[in-house]
Parts: C-alpha cells; sequence; structure tokens
C-alpha cells in the first residue's frame, strides 16, 4: 500500500484523463489518504521546497519530528487550496463539491466495509494497514526533499523549481516497481509527463541508497542525518553559488 500503490496511484493523479486520475484518488482513498491528492497537486508541486509546502523537510529535522507536522499541515493546505479554489468561482467552501467530502465519506466507508468483512478485527487491521502506508508516503516526500530549499534571488524572487529542490535514487529494480518516481527533479519539473520517460541527468543530486534502504535510514535520525545532512548541505552551497 505504501512502497507500490502509492507509486501507481501517483502516476494516476497527474494523468489527464478523467478515469485514470480518478482511479488514483480511489487508490489513495482507499487507504484512507484521499485528502493527498489535494495537498500534492495544489500544494506540494506548487510550493515545494518553501515554507508554505508542509511536506519538504527541513535541514536537522528527524523523520519522526517531520511526520505528524507534514500530515496535520498537507491535510490543512490541501483543504484551504480546495476551498480557495471554490470561492473563486463563487461556491461557499462547505459546497459537496469540495473533494474534502470525497475523501473523507471515501475513508468511512473504507472502514465500514472492513468492518462488515472483519468485524473489530478486520477494521483495526485496515487502520494499522492505513497508518502504515501513511507513514511510507511521508517517508517519500522526506527523503526526496530533506534539506532541499528554494533560494531568494537578487531581485527579491523565489527561484523557479529546478533539479536541484529533489533527491533522486540510483535506477535499479526498486526504481521498476516504483513507475519511475525515484526520478524525482524531471518529475517536479514536468509534472505531466509520463513516468516511462522521466530521466535523472548528471550533476541532479543522487541518493546514496535506493528509495528502500533510505526508507528505513530514515527512521533512524542519527543515522540519517550522518548520510544525509553533508550532502544536503553541499547541494545548497552549489545552489546559492549559481543563483542569480
Amino acid at each position: 500500500m505504501g512502497q507500490i500503490s502509492h507509486p501507481n496511484a501517483h502516476e494516476l493523479i497527474h494523468r489527464r484523463p478523467a478515469w485514470l486520475s480518478g482511479l488514483g484518488m480511489a487508490v489513495y482513498t482507499s487507504m484512507i489518504f484521499g485528502q493527498h491528492v489535494s495537498a500534492h497537486r495544489l500544494v506540494h508541486h506548487r510550493f515545494v521546497g518553501t515554507k508554505d509546502d508542509p511536506n519538504t523537510p527541513l535541514s536537522g529535522e528527524s523523520f519522526w519530528r517531520y511526520l505528524p507536522r507534514a500530515w496535520i499541515g498537507s491535510f490543512k493546505a490541501g483543504l484551504a487550496q480546495e476551498n480557495a479554489k471554490l470561492t473563486r468561482k463563487s461556491i461557499p467552501a462547505h459546497s459537496l463539491q469540495n473533494p474534502y467530502y470525497i475523501w473523507m465519506s471515501g475513508g468511512a466507508l473504507t472502514l465500514i466495509l472492513a468492518l462488515a468483512l472483519g468485524g473489530v478485527a478486520g477494521l483495526f487491521a485496515m487502520i494499522g494497514l492505513a497508518a502504515l502506508a501513511h507513514i511510507q508516503i511521508m517517508l517519500s516526500d522526506y527523503i526526496q526533499h530533506y534539506g532541499l530549499t528554494r533560494l531568494t534571488r537578487s531581485d527579491g524572487r523565489l527561484e523557479p523549481v529546478g533539479a536541484h529542490h529533489s533527491w533522486n535514487a540510483p535506477r535499479g529494480f526498486t526504481s521498476y516497481l516504483m513507475l519511475n518516481a525515484p526520478s524525482h527533479s524531471d518529475h517536479h519539473m514536468h509534472p505531466d509527463r509520463p513516468y516511462d520517460s522521466l530521466t535523472v541527468t548528471k550533476g541532479e543530486p543522487v541518493l546514496p541508497f535506493s528509495m528502500p534502504i533510505m526508507a528505513v535510514i530514515a527512521t533512524i535520525p542519527p543515522v540519517w542525518h550522518r548520510n544525509m545532512d553533508k550532502r544536503a548541505a553541499r547541494v545548497m552551497a552549489a545552489a546559492q553559488a549559481a543563483l542569480p
């Protein structure tokens, strides 16, 4: 649900045919995480690398400190963006057109079905699986953006999203399992580009190990910081030197 379903659902919500994006939404809703669709598309891609993106981890921030901040922050930020979209159309934010009603009712339906099919044990099993999936999804954002922030240019404006704002993972078997999601810089610069066209260009930030290995390391803060803090600092120093 976390390492495989998430990359597949992530790919789908970025596709234009409504039935494909709808399928991705259904997968996230079945994880009781439908709000990720709103937060990812409307907040993360727009504000990545800034303080306005709850899913951008700060340098020195441990995953366990990041997890509650990012989960709660992305829920609120996604809701705020959906409310703003409706307001611009002169539609009340509490209208049933707000997709958060779908995310919440869909998640509730998932739990009701788990209870009906498996009793109390089934309900708690579903909650446990969903919690694990949420942690894995949060791990993905933590790993792929740790310590990389958008700098302020000499004209006072934030630099645009670039390759140095995402970590990429070494290509290999796990990249295929995750639909090339570890080619993350290319995805952020071209969100509509299909997964099989994503590439990693020489010079882009690359993690020392594959995503699953980095996910395990991220759960052990001292080991994570020993592996990543200096790497992130070097990327940011090079970005600062190249800033116009």
